[in-house]
């Protein structure tokens, strides 16, 4: 094919038009970003520093798509991809670059947002990087399909699409995990069964050291030879404490359906959290990176610094995780955590109790129990259905979406009741800094650093700890 290098995008989507550019960013997708006359051009698998030939494969009013025909010039921060899958795979967009360029974009990730909401004044510190980059997945929701010929495949999605990229092995998740999933796929295959839709693992290791493993199948009816093949994967996995089925027929992109059946064993895990043991139920949130969420728990019991005999709410608590390692190590703590998921506030009484504290009605909870003991009430509703009491510090955890504007409210006026120090801990750099000018509109400040924390490495997701307090 003639190649013709031009300099501007006059009929760019001539396939044979080529386009010579230095790739200056970045975005959270992993692509590269150019300019052509003055146009973003996000270049597939592009790198920070590289100076490509490119063509130009899609073309909107206010950017264009391109990938890379030849590199000319690789950049400092590119690596070989650690992944054979990552090229098609839609999970792992930072496979191309060093760990900490990798580290690097995250903060600038956030950096940006703050900025972009006129934010200026607030300091991001480096972002904070535990444990390994593999196998770090303690929890794994894996599609199974069919190929061309009826085998049976498990693997993860093409980017923005339902095309199943079979993976024998994926880097992010433990060996036994792998192990266990080409188990499920050659047992799969020899019964014919045909309507299981994704397996699902959650991995723990309770503070005796012991590993325990929650294989759920994610099916349509009831697999044949489900209880046979239960005895196998026990048998072959002795880490595997139950095997249970989630049943699922709707046709949307939820993983789970509402009900459950325990074919052997038991339908939770166990894992030491901070000194702390946590029941984990198949539904309940549980970050999946157990080194860094211990780093991020680190942060906030040093940030709101905790007092004996204080006040602490917790709100969107799940289990309790966040809430109970930060309480525990003062003594005398009175929490309150709340959280719309009903099951989860279930595992979080039962947490509190098996770690020592006094689970308790929000109505008694300051006088439930000997004065200097740690005690515990947990709520199950919106997280703005705060009880009416006096709080010394909060913990707030929102979803992607953020907190509400009843909610910024709600942190208003506990700030104003006296309530000293908020910690937010949040997985989506936008919706913080959208909520972080919400809060200052209300007197609340950020107080020091927002610190990322990388919990997903790999990804393009960050999590943030930042203290903020009223002024």
């Amino acid at each position: 094919m003639n190649k013709k290098i031009t300099k501007n995008l006059t009929d760019c989507k001539n396939k044979n038009h080529f386009y010579n550019v230095d790739i200056m960013d970045m975005n959270n997708l992993g692509n590269g970003v150019a300019r052509i006359d003055g146009k973003v051009v996000f270049v597939k698998h592009g790198v920070s520093g590289d100076s490509a030939e490119i063509q130009i494969i899609k073309e909107t009013s206010d950017y264009c798509i391109a990938r890379i025909e030849r590199l000319t010039a690789p950049s400092e921060h590119r690596t070989d991809g650690r992944c054979p899958h990552f090229k098609r795979c839609g999970s792992c967009v930072y496979t191309e670059i060093s760990r900490e360029f990798e580290l690097e974009l995250k903060r600038n990730t956030v950096i940006s947002e703050l900025r972009k909401n006129g934010l200026y004044d607030i300091e991001v510190s480096d972002t904070v990087s535990a444990g390994s980059y593999n196998g770090y997945r303690n929890k794994i929701q894996i599609p199974v399909g069919r190929d061309k010929n009826g085998k049976t495949v498990t693997g993860y999605y093409a980017g923005h699409s339902h095309e199943i990229i079979p993976c024998e092995y994926c880097a992010l998740q433990s060996d036994t995990a792998n192990e266990i999933i080409s188990f499920v796929r050659g047992y799969a295959d020899r019964e014919d069964w045909k309507f299981i839709r994704h397996i699902y693992l959650r991995t723990g290791k309770d503070c005796a050291g012991n590993q325990n493993i929650m294989l759920c199948l994610v099916t349509e009816k009831k697999p044949v030879k489900i209880d046979e093949f239960a005895e196998s994967v026990c048998e072959k996995f002795s880490q595997i404490s139950g095997v249970i089925l989630n049943y699922n027929t709707k046709d949307t992109n939820v993983i789970l359906g509402d009900n459950f059946e325990v074919i052997r064993g038991r339908d939770y895990i166990n894992d030491c959290l901070c000194g702390l043991n946590f029941r984990i139920s198949p539904q309940s949130f549980y970050q999946v990176n157990h080194d860094a969420a211990e780093s991020a728990y680190r942060i906030i019991a040093e940030k709101i610094n905790l007092l004996p005999g204080e006040r602490l709410l917790d709100l969107y608590c799940g289990i309790g995780t966040i809430g109970l390692t930060v309480a525990s190590q003062t003594d005398g703590i009175y929490l309150t955590g709340i959280e719309i998921v009903s099951e989860a506030v279930k595992n979080a009484e039962y947490n509190a109790s098996s770690n020592g504290f006094t689970v308790c009605s929000t109505e008694d909870l300051y006088s439930c129990a000997p004065n200097g003991s740690s005690r515990a009430a947990f709520v199950c509703g919106n997280a703005d259905n705060i009880p009416d009491e006096r709080y010394d510090a909060v913990i707030i955890d929102p979803p992607r979406k953020g907190c509400s504007a009843s909610l910024i409210e709600k942190l208003s006026e506990l700030s104003q009741k006296g309530c000293k120090r908020i910690v937010y801990m949040s997985c989506n750099p936008a919706t913080l800094a959208r909520d972080l000018v919400l809060l200052r509109e209300k007197g609340i400040y950020t107080d020091g650093a927002v610190i990322p924390v990388d919990m997903f490495p790999g990804t393009g997701h960050v999590e943030m700890v930042v203290l903020l307090s009223r002024k």
